[in-house]
């Protein structure tokens, strides 16, 4: 295995299990530093690059490749694109420690209720371990001008969720805030399942919510309308109640 130990990634969130920012139960990381100002952004924490934590891309693989029944990795942010370089070794070194890892993590079966957009098959693992990106980019304009290492993520991930969040556009959307983001499938695995998505199914996943044991809220996923966190939070003081540290993520 190739050495990475001086290789590190700056991201202000992970989850270990979600079902609502991707296909099937996945690990989430979310990654620090965007350059865009988007009105109505869920997760303006992730815009600053000075902020979040320092991660060796070997404790994230490594942390990644430990989480049981999982069929892939979401990368977001934050712009993903900013750290594109440590992002290609650390999709790398999963897929190589899942390559040298005796149990195979093919054709695994997991658990769709009967509200979730998609029937089981739609989630088997197929093609191994899976990734699916986030970029405020378009898919057209890194191609034409992005960066190699950027140029090089494309050729690694199986689904790029692409475009700028505009908050007039925002809809009930699967994986996405506003109907001018994508869902575009760079490998066979989600070709199928980005064909074959119909409005009765191109509909938000939800939302997720823990609660930490010193009461930070949580909340993951792609919200159905506009400006979710100023309501949530003004909900909840209506019934006296004042949150102090609130971490939505979405890209």
């Amino acid at each position: 295995m190739s050495d990475t130990s001086g290789v590190f990634l700056r991201i202000f969130r992970r989850e270990p299990v979600t079902k609502v920012l991707g296909p099937g139960k996945r690990a989430v990381i979310w990654v620090q530093g965007c350059k865009r100002d988007c009105p109505g952004c869920i997760a303006p924490e992730g815009r600053d690059f000075s902020g979040g934590k320092l991660f060796s891309v070997n404790e994230l693989s490594d942390w990644v490749s430990s989480i049981s029944d999982i069929c892939g990795l979401t990368i977001s942010g934050g712009e993903p694109m900013e750290q594109s370089a440590e992002l290609c070794i650390l999709i790398d070194r999963i897929r190589e420690i899942f390559r040298s890892q005796t149990v195979s993590h093919q054709k695994k079966q997991f658990e769709v209720t009967d509200s979730e957009p998609f029937a089981s098959e739609d989630y088997s693992d197929e093609n191994g371990f899976d990734f699916v990106c986030f970029t405020g980019f378009k898919y057209e304009e890194l191609l034409a001008s992005g960066s190699p290492s950027q140029k090089e993520l494309l050729n690694k991930i199986d689904l790029l969720i692409d475009g700028t969040y505009i908050e007039e556009q925002h809809g009930n959307l699967l994986w996405r805030g506003s109907s001018n983001q994508r869902l575009i499938p760079l490998s066979e695995k989600f070709r199928k399942l980005v064909s074959g998505l119909t409005p009765e199914k191109d509909i938000s996943a939800g939302l997720e919510v823990a609660i930490e044991n010193d009461g930070k809220i949580l909340i993951t996923g792609v919200p159905h309308s506009t400006r979710f966190r100023e309501n949530f939070e003004a909900g909840l003081k209506k019934h006296g109640i004042t949150l102090q540290n609130i971490e939505e993520e979405q890209q």
